[in-house]
């Protein structure tokens, strides 16, 4: 069992609070204790906790802060025709954070600010997150060069020179779509029979989106995109459902495919 979590700094909580931290309370941050219990799916447990004791060692903040997570993921493929994108990304502490279409030097010569939650309330899942629009997505690979700085709340102090900035860039690509998701053909074919109800087949190819073609395909018997079904055999550029009660008449059957990238 594995478990990760985030342990704010007493300067970060003294700065957030406009407090002055010292004593018993200062001592039991840096000596927390965990308590944990486990149970299996029979729904016994140990009833007497295990006691994890650790200590945190205080000292100067020399680390930069790192990139935990980001959406969309890092190399996600863009829908076709899109050349704008939300980005957020995760951060492992509260940061400032810049970004650029080419890579440089140094955090300041950055061209673009991300909006970051920096408090250390902010704190969410995978970290603190920060946030910004990307713009001209024109190319087949488009990089986007990251750098961020940690300790926020010495801005404008006469400590600011101690916060520690990133000296490589995160590179994050996104990849465009070279063209729209397209269905191909659909082919429908019966096994015949002298009774009631019979086979069908219904079988769909796609090309182009993602990975030629690949994609989820599904249908419905009306044109309502809420009772799409996906099919039986589906996920790559070639789609196969059997309906195996089928009785005699006229069916219109609407098909959708659509790949990861959004592409339909």
């Amino acid at each position: 069992h594995t478990n990760a979590f985030m342990m704010p700094s007493i300067e970060s909580l003294e700065a957030e609070f406009n407090i002055s931290i010292g004593g018993d309370i200062r001592e039991q941050l840096a000596n927390p204790s965990m308590y944990v219990r486990c149970q299996d799916s029979f729904g016994n447990y140990n009833k007497k906790e295990f006691t994890i004791n650790f200590c945190i060692k205080s000292g100067p903040d020399l680390t930069p802060a790192e990139l935990v997570a980001t959406l969309p993921i890092n190399k996600a493929i863009l829908k076709y025709g899109t050349t704008e994108t939300p980005l957020t990304i995760w951060m492992s502490e509260p940061t400032t954070c810049r970004y650029d279409y080419t890579d440089k030097d140094d955090y300041d010569s950055m061209s673009n600010e991300m909006t970051c939650d920096n408090s250390v309330m902010d704190f969410e899942d995978y970290g603190w997150p920060c946030k910004t629009t990307l713009t001209g997505l024109n190319k087949e690979e488009n990089n986007i060069y990251i750098k961020c700085k940690d300790q926020p709340w010495l801005i404008g102090t006469e400590n600011e020179p101690k916060r520690n900035a990133n000296t490589n860039s995160f590179v994050y690509t996104l990849y465009s779509s070279k063209t729209g998701l397209k269905i191909d053909s659909i082919k429908v074919t019966n096994t015949t029979s002298g009774f009631e109800p019979v086979s069908v087949t219904l079988e769909a190819e796609t090309s182009g989106g993602v990975n030629n073609g690949e994609s989820l395909c599904s249908y419905s018997f009306t044109s309502s995109e809420e009772n799409l079904i996906e099919f039986k055999d589906s996920l790559s550029n070639k789609h196969k459902q059997i309906f195996t009660n089928m009785m005699g008449g006229e069916y219109i059957i609407y098909v959708k495919c659509e790949d990861n990238a959004g592409n339909s």
